[in-house]
């Protein structure tokens, strides 16, 4: 279970004592901590209809102790190192990601299949400034909630 601290007192990550406690931080502006390590890690507030929910700081997953919720890899490992910052653009302050994708979220008109022998390249290339189909799906896969 994880614990957090809001203001002066600590919280179990389930309860309806958090919920009160979160909606008068969220007025207040106030970032919880994560206790997974001293001193705590900066966390923020979410409001979901009438449910306040603890997340995670954008390119803080590395932060929290492995066996933590919110731990996340770092990106090096984690075979996105080579995309952030060019695929992968994250903005720290909002949590937004803008994400570059070599393939089109839409079909136009119609495609005329590639015929063998026609000219044109001999192999498939792709650029690794964008993600692929198979890497956006990992990219979501692997978001925390």
């Amino acid at each position: 279970m994880r614990r957090f601290r809001i203001g002066g007192d600590v919280y179990g990550d389930e309860g309806q004592e958090l919920q009160v406690a979160l909606a008068a931080a969220y007025g207040r502006k106030e970032r919880p901590l994560c206790l997974c390590r001293d001193p705590g890690c900066a966390m923020y507030i979410a409001q979901i209809g009438d449910l306040y929910v603890i997340k995670r700081m954008p390119l803080s997953g590395g932060e929290h102790d492995p066996s933590c919720e919110s731990y996340e890899s770092p990106y090096a490992l984690s075979g996105l190192g080579a995309l952030m910052g060019s695929a992968i653009q994250l903005d720290a302050e909002s949590g937004v990601a803008a994400l570059k994708l070599d393939f089109s979220l839409s079909k136009t008109g119609s495609r005329a299949a590639h015929v063998p022998g026609s000219s044109g390249s001999a192999g498939v290339t792709a650029d690794p400034k964008k993600l692929s189909l198979r890497g956006l799906l990992h990219y979501l896969g692997t978001r925390p909630s």
